[in-house]
């Protein structure tokens, strides 16, 4: 599940092996809403990113979005942990933005599988 947000990505070694799709609407936004429990393994060398939209709808100084393309473009270079995977994130980020004001919310996770 993703709640509400972008939906998580597995990447290998040869890159994006996919998209984990939605098992429920945004939490919180049904009482008593039911969810669909799905599982995934991931292999060794798999990494798994969640993200908020308030990554790939960064902007740059003129406006332009920092984008999913972007974001998996970058994804898709080798990795050695799930520490250095959002440090990357973050640098590029930063890069993009040139340290300007954020208009939403940047969250991330990952996890690596060695």
């Amino acid at each position: 599940m993703n709640g509400g947000h972008e939906n998580p990505v597995i990447i290998g070694e040869q890159g994006i092996k996919m998209q984990l799709e939605p098992t429920g609407p945004a939490v919180g936004m049904i009482p008593d809403m039911q969810f669909d429990v799905r599982q995934m393994e991931l292999l060794t060398g798999d990494l798994l990113i969640v993200y908020t939209d308030g990554v790939t709808e960064a902007r740059n100084p003129d406006g332009a979005l920092y984008g999913e393309k972007r974001l998996f473009d970058l994804l898709c270079q080798p990795v050695e942990s799930a520490s250095a995977s959002i440090t990357r994130i973050e640098y590029s980020l930063r890069e993009f933005t040139s340290r300007a004001a954020l208009s939403d919310d940047i969250t991330l996770l990952a996890v690596y599988r060695k």
